[in-house]
């Protein structure tokens, strides 16, 4: 397994467990077995229903015990190579932001510049602490802080 799995796995714990356990059925079970047993109780229950209050108890546990679990995990993977860890990319990118404080946008001065820069700055999941607005004639002026 890549350095970069790795990163992934110690970053983002409890979602590579969850993606795991609901995936892999051989994982699902190693994981009841590792897990205390008010945890591994929950896997088969999250299973047959991912929106179940099961999830939050499984995904706590692996963020509080965050080096235990990704040992298991980054242990699991390495002895089940056929399992494809394509979704550590989905992982990761879900969560990707882009950083936009101290940075100015000047947009038209019209609702549907506004709605098209409002799902831009969705779409590219903008980051920043707050926002201001000011005008300059006929645009807006958006400054990120």
């Amino acid at each position: 397994m890549i350095n970069d799995n790795n990163n992934v796995i110690e970053r983002f714990t409890a979602d590579v467990v969850l993606r795991l356990i609901t995936d892999d059925v051989v994982f699902a079970k190693k994981f009841k077995e590792f897990a205390p047993q008010n945890v591994g109780e929950k896997v088969d229950s999250f299973r047959q229903n991912p929106n179940c209050t099961c999830r939050s108890v499984i995904a706590q546990y692996a963020l509080s015990e965050r080096n235990i679990v990704t040992t298991f995990v980054k242990n699991f993977l390495n002895e089940n190579p056929q399992i494809s860890t394509d979704f550590l990319g989905e992982i990761e990118e879900s969560y990707r932001r882009t950083p936009v404080g101290g940075k100015i946008f000047r947009i038209p001065k019209n609702d549907q510049a506004f709605a098209n820069f409002f799902n831009y700055s969705n779409e590219q999941k903008f980051e920043f602490k707050s926002f201001s607005v000011t005008q300059d004639n006929d645009f807006w002026v958006i400054l990120f802080l």
